[in-house]
């Protein structure tokens, strides 16, 4: 049984037009069914600015060689009900999740944002959170790089053994949570993410920013929750494509 002590942090999509840089918002529609983890595409002679129409499964040729599709972001697609997040267990083995301004994947390694920008971005462009590391002083705590996946209602939690990865997901934004079963020692506890995505990370006084011409992803402040419930705000850094969030000893 984890402790109740744990740390978190936010993530939250913004979409900009290409042309204006103005907010926009994905299109709310009627209900429709619930969503399939597949690719949403137009064939190559469609602009990217008209909605998609069809789905397209990557076909596999018999010299191991793979057909590359253009893709739209799962929103673009008329018909889909953004009023609640979706889930469905994806044919790869991950759980995958759709709100109502972003995508997200869950495996045993690593917990995958897929944000919807526009119907104009030319693909997808994804931001992956893996867990490196996690310390307290010198000494390392030892976890499973493979965790077990799970998920009640909205929280999807990566199972690790000594620490828990956990989000919480909304309709436009995802909390990002980390349980410990107890520290590997004394000194300030830190936790290290890789972060792998074509966009460009920056920092700012309300945290991080993932950014191309066609919207953005924000990182907010990582926050730690005692056992009795007080808060801390953290200290965190952005160092190329690493995430470093120190809890100080206290």
């Amino acid at each position: 049984m984890k402790t109740p002590s744990s740390f978190l942090t936010s993530l939250a999509v913004s979409a900009c037009s290409a042309l204006a840089a103005a907010q926009v918002q994905p299109r709310v529609e009627p209900p429709h069914a619930a969503p399939a983890p597949d690719v949403w595409t137009t064939p190559d002679s469609v602009a990217p600015s008209e909605p998609a129409t069809r789905v397209a499964q990557t076909s596999a040729a018999s010299d191991g060689t793979h057909h590359e599709v253009r893709a739209l972001p799962t929103s673009a697609v008329k018909g889909l009900d953004f009023s609640v997040v979706r889930y469905q267990d994806g044919a790869d083995g991950a759980l995958w999740a759709r709100g109502r301004t972003y995508k997200a994947r869950f495996d045993a390694q690593s917990a995958t944002v897929i944000p919807y920008f526009s119907p104009r971005a030319p693909r997808n462009f994804d931001l992956r959170f893996e867990l490196e590391s996690v310390s307290a002083g010198s000494a390392e705590l030892a976890f499973a790089p493979q965790g077990v996946v799970s998920r009640r209602d909205d929280a999807v939690t990566i199972d690790r053994g000594a620490v828990d990865e956990q989000y919480l997901l909304a309709t436009e934004q995802l909390e990002q949570r980390f349980v410990l079963d107890s520290l590997p020692g004394v000194g300030d506890l830190k936790l290290r993410l890789q972060v792998t995505s074509e966009l460009a990370g920056s920092s700012g006084a309300d945290g991080f920013r993932f950014a191309n011409e066609w919207g953005h992803v924000h990182y907010g402040r990582a926050t730690a929750i005692a056992a009795r419930g007080d808060t801390l705000a953290l200290e965190r850094t952005l160092v190329g494509d690493r995430i470093e969030i120190v809890v100080p000893e206290r």
